[in-house]
């Protein structure tokens, strides 16, 4: 199974990495539900697109929820994302995978591992 990827602003992912942040929020949709998301699949947090910054994860748990059932703070970042209204919000519960070093790498073939 290929692992879900999720890229993240800098601030998101730097939550994920210092363990502040368990739960990723998104507009619920083709891409953010149940069939994608679902509970054990392998995930991929990406700061932004590139390569360089990647946590190796796993989808904890998901849920589908209006806005107004998110914590207060969610709920202004949700309204000022996607505007007033009742949108529905995929809730992707994930835990990030760490080795008694650290985390565990995420493995990406191509010119950094020394592939071509």
């Amino acid at each position: 199974m290929k692992p879900l990827f999720i890229p993240l602003k800098a601030e998101h992912y730097d939550a994920f990495d210092d363990g502040s942040k368990v739960n990723e929020y998104r507009l619920y949709g083709p891409r953010w539900n149940e069939k994608n998301c679902y509970p054990g699949r392998p995930a991929t947090l990406s700061r932004g697109y590139g390569k360089k910054n990647r946590l190796s994860s796993t989808v904890r748990d998901f849920s589908r929820q209006p806005v107004s059932q998110l914590p207060e703070s969610v709920q202004a970042t949700m309204l000022a994302l996607y505007g007033p209204g009742e949108h529905d919000i995929a809730v992707i519960g994930i835990n990030v995978h760490r080795s008694a070093h650290g985390y565990v790498p995420v493995c990406t073939l191509g010119k950094e591992a020394g592939h071509e």
